[in-house]
């Protein structure tokens, strides 16, 4: 009797070592599988589908918020202009450049609403990126080239803002975003209105006082600005056209200025 208890205890204990590993085997498969999900998570995220490459603003999306994906769409050695001196950018010299994308707004200048269709033209070989400092008055133009179906950053040309095409209305801009005083008597009064109905989703037209400017224009970028050329050539020194937009594509303003002999002035605002 005290043997057969004995192999009952021992085949107890067998039972309970097995059932142990296989606990343990499944612990470790479980989280292999983890791992390996994580991994091809992230490999999928450091390739953009193919199609990004068909509209220039979906390229560059991912261009700003993916490192591994920046870092294979820059022409190394990367060729840096400043002034009349010309340099060459090492692969491992490059800093991730998030640009706009931690920001909550970015902005597009054209010379007319008529260009703003330009972004969604896939024939689009050669689209420049301006990051436009107002207070120390640089800007840092990004040329990208699609070159066998795919944008590349090929060039990077730092100017003062003296130089830039826009210099004058960008001049304007600053105290217009940065002094309220300024910018209530560079409103024309009254000045035409665009808005959405909330109902009908459809856009209620008509004007406002220059002192309602406040009530429905955004808060505007003050220090640093953006603008995206993807043919605009500002030929007409009379009238600019400013997009004002949200990251997360939720408010999109579209301001139109003129030139009068004093001074720009803004007289249409659309939110839609």
């Amino acid at each position: 009797m005290m043997k057969q208890t004995f192999g009952f205890l021992i085949f107890i204990l067998l039972v309970v070592a097995c059932k142990g590993n296989k606990v343990g085997n499944t612990t470790a498969t479980t989280a292999q599988q983890v791992a390996v999900a994580d991994t091809d998570s992230l490999q999928s995220e450091n390739e953009p589908p193919v199609a990004a490459d068909g509209f220039f603003d979906d390229f560059f999306f991912n261009f700003q918020t993916n490192q591994a994906f920046q870092l294979k769409r820059v022409s190394f050695p990367l060729l840096v202009q400043e002034g009349a001196t010309t340099q060459q950018l090492e692969k491992k010299d490059w800093k991730f450049n998030p640009f706009y994308s931690k920001r909550e707004l970015y902005t597009m200048l054209f010379d007319n609403k008529s260009e703003l269709k330009t972004a969604k033209d896939t024939a689009l070989k050669v689209v420049v990126v301006e990051m436009i400092n107002l207070k120390t008055e640089k800007v840092a133009q990004y040329f990208f080239e699609k070159l066998r179906k795919q944008w590349m950053l090929t060039s990077l040309r730092h100017q003062s803002l003296q130089d830039n095409v826009n210099k004058d209305f960008y001049l304007f801009y600053r105290d217009f975003a940065q002094k309220p005083s300024f910018r209530l008597t560079h409103v024309a009064n009254p000045f035409n209105l665009v808005v959405i109905d909330p109902d009908t989703y459809k856009p209620l037209r008509g004007v406002a006082d220059a002192g309602q400017w406040p009530d429905y224009c955004p808060d505007l970028p003050k220090i640093e600005i953006t603008n995206i050329v993807y043919r605009q050539r500002y030929k007409d020194p009379r009238h600019r056209v400013l997009v004002v937009s949200s990251i997360n594509g939720a408010m999109n303003s579209v301001i139109s200025f003129e030139k009068t002999k004093a001074s720009w002035r803004a007289i249409k605002l659309e939110n839609n």
